[in-house]
């Protein structure tokens, strides 16, 4: 019969514990709506968030620990025929990569001898340089700058189109050594 008693009186307990512990719950929480920025339950908030701020690191470390060891365990157990899949994958990527000097689409010219270029502005003197298309996108194209033959390596330098060199975009006539206003 004692232990009855006990039993009934720790469950008593545990109510009004839980009972008090919702009264202060309704308050805390109605205080903290009306309190400002700077209020005593704000201030304490923010010193708990800046204590365990470094906690959550330690976690976002050790969770992305044990997500790379996931990944490298399923690596190293993948049959041949996915490993062979990715392979492809990967190769399919290599294909698609292109490297140019990028260049607006209707800022291309095809001169008189049939070869592609653009006219570049040096000083107020226009001046055609040569290029290889490598892609076309809808409004752009990636160029590599053509080989001229020249008598000096400055004329050379001149018609060869280098990156940050002034791009003429227009529909107007254009021939080499133009003055543009």
């Amino acid at each position: 019969m004692s232990l009855n008693f006990q039993n009934r009186n720790g469950a008593s307990a545990n109510r009004v514990l839980l009972i008090v512990l919702l009264v202060v719950s309704l308050v805390m929480a109605t205080v903290y709506s009306r309190e400002g920025e700077s209020g005593p339950l704000h201030a304490i908030q923010g010193a708990v968030g800046s204590i365990a701020a470094p906690l959550k690191f330690v976690g976002a470390s050790a969770s992305s620990g044990m997500s790379d060891a996931q990944d490298a365990l399923t690596d190293a157990s993948a049959d041949d025929a996915t490993l062979s899949q990715l392979r492809e994958q990967n190769a399919e990527l290599i294909i698609s990569a292109y490297d140019g000097l990028r260049v607006p689409k209707n800022a291309l010219r095809v001169d008189e001898n049939g070869v592609s270029g653009v006219y570049c502005l040096v000083g107020r003197v226009a001046y055609f340089k040569p290029v290889s298309i490598v892609y076309q996108g809808s409004d752009y194209c990636l160029v590599e700058p053509g080989t001229i033959e020249a008598a000096t390596e400055s004329q050379k330098s001149l018609y060869t189109l280098r990156p940050n060199d002034e791009v003429i975009v227009s529909a107007g006539e254009l021939y080499n050594g133009k003055v543009v206003d």
